[in-house]
């Protein structure tokens, strides 16, 4: 599943304040189907986040942004209680908590025979040569090592009324050799010939099929008719900005938005310096290069 898969968050949030603390609010916001955003008390100096999960961040801004999309699947529903440490400048503190649940898509899908690889990344690809590259993070939900060695590539076209083109191709043709170990995160670059993606290609689907070793494709599941599925792993990458519907664009890539935090933050910075609210991969890889999209 890609990082784009659905999940359910609820959090129920409290705050222990410690002597002299003032008071204030711990809050979060879903900024991304895997991702979530916890915002502190303003007003500190110093704020410490744990976020349950192994993984912990320390600041000055009162806000923080994680990713859970690589955590365990073994259950159906994944909880963490996340915490933040404040500091204000005279030296008082609070410490607030929240119980995070998230609904764990993967393991409710291989309840039907689906077996999916999770895959977190970027949705805008790098120009490099005569391909498009894009980093990759996988995670295997199976018990035994996987093997993607087929892929589908489908090209959508910027321009209304242009028909979606596909090629089927190894995976070795994007430059990788994708074994992935149980419960391991693998980190890859793929790249997609340039091609295949054609020029006047805003939007790339890729599906990435395989087996684990031994080969387990339709086999039934213990105690179930159910046929198991080929592992497979999607994605969905955006090479460039599509035009405006008024000049010609694909009506559902012309209003597709952003959501990426990250992504978004360096696109209103790049908005900011170039002056103008359409910017191509090229523009957002330069001024990432020189250094001008740090704030």
């Amino acid at each position: 599943m890609s990082s784009r898969a659905a999940i359910i968050v609820l959090v129920i949030a409290s705050m222990l304040w410690l002597p002299s603390a003032a008071a204030a609010d711990f809050s979060f916001q879903q900024t991304g189907p895997l991702t979530v955003q916890f915002t502190g008390p303003a007003g500190a100096v110093a704020y410490a986040w744990s976020f349950g999960d192994g993984v912990s961040s320390e600041s000055a801004e009162p806000s923080a942004s994680h990713s859970y999309a690589l955590r365990d699947q073994q259950r159906t529903l994944s909880s963490y209680v996340v915490k933040v440490l404040v500091s204000d400048a005279r030296g008082r503190r609070a410490e607030g908590r929240a119980t995070i649940h998230l609904m764990n898509n993967h393991y409710r899908a291989r309840m039907f025979g689906a077996r999916l690889v999770q895959a977190v990344y970027t949705r805008f690809v790098e120009p490099a040569g005569d391909a498009y590259r894009v980093q990759v993070t996988f995670r295997s939900f199976e018990s035994e090592p996987v093997a993607l060695e087929r892929a589908k590539l489908t090209a959508r076209s910027c321009l209304a009324g242009r028909n979606a083109r596909t090629h089927e191709l190894a995976v070795s043709e994007l430059g990788a050799a994708l074994h992935l170990e149980p419960g391991q995160s693998t980190a890859s670059a793929l790249l997609l010939p340039k091609s295949l993606v054609g020029a006047d290609t805003c939007a790339v689907e890729l599906e990435l099929t395989g087996d684990t070793i031994p080969a387990r494709t339709g086999q039934s599941m213990p105690n179930a008719p159910i046929k198991l599925q080929p592992v497979r792993s999607r994605l969905s990458l955006d090479v460039r900005a599509a035009p405006s519907v008024e000049q010609g664009g694909a009506p559902t890539l012309a209003q597709r938005a952003v959501r990426d935090p990250t992504l978004l933050q360096k696109l209103r910075r790049a908005a900011e310096i170039l002056g103008t609210g359409r910017i191509t991969p090229e523009q957002l890889e330069r001024l990432d290069r020189e250094g001008r999209l740090a704030q």
